[in-house]
C-alpha cells in the first residue's frame, strides 16, 4: 500500500453520478498525498500552497480511480493520455458488475475490456 494523490475530476465523464468527484491516482508528477484538478477543458492542475498551478508540460498516461458506483463496491477508473498538459484520449472503465459491463473510450465507442473486481 502507498500513497496517492487526490484527483477532483470536471472533464465530461459517462457517469453523472461521479461528475466532479474527488477521484485517487498514483500516477501524478507529485506522488505525495497532493491535490490534483481535471478541469472541464482537459487541463491538469495542481495545488501548491493553497494556489493552482497549470501542469502544461506534463506528457503520458494519468490513471484515476473511484472506489464505489453508486453505493456498489465495484471499482470504475479513467485512463488519460495527456500531451502538453492537455487530454488528448481517454478510457472510461467499468467493473463488469456494472451494468454498462465494459469500456468507453472518449470518442464513445465501446472497447468491451471490464476490469476485473479487486
Amino acid at each position: 500500500m502507498g500513497l496517492f494523490d487526490h484527483v477532483r475530476c470536471r472533464y465530461k465523464l459517462p457517469w453523472r453520478a461521479l461528475q466532479d468527484a474527488t477521484w485517487q491516482s498514483k500516477d501524478t508528477p507529485a506522488q505525495y498525498l497532493e491535490r490534483y484538478e481535471i478541469r472541464q477543458d482537459g487541463t491538469l492542475w495542481h495545488q501548491c500552497d493553497n494556489q493552482w498551478e497549470q501542469e502544461s508540460g506534463f506528457e503520458g498516461e494519468l490513471q484515476i480511480y473511484h472506489l464505489t458506483f453508486e453505493d456498489r463496491e465495484p471499482s470504475c477508473s479513467v485512463r488519460f493520455w495527456f500531451r502538453a498538459g492537455r487530454i488528448r484520449d481517454a478510457i472510461f472503465r467499468t467493473s463488469p458488475l456494472h451494468p454498462s459491463g465494459g469500456s468507453v473510450t472518449s470518442s464513445g465507442r465501446a472497447t468491451h475490456q471490464p476490469v476485473a473486481p479487486s
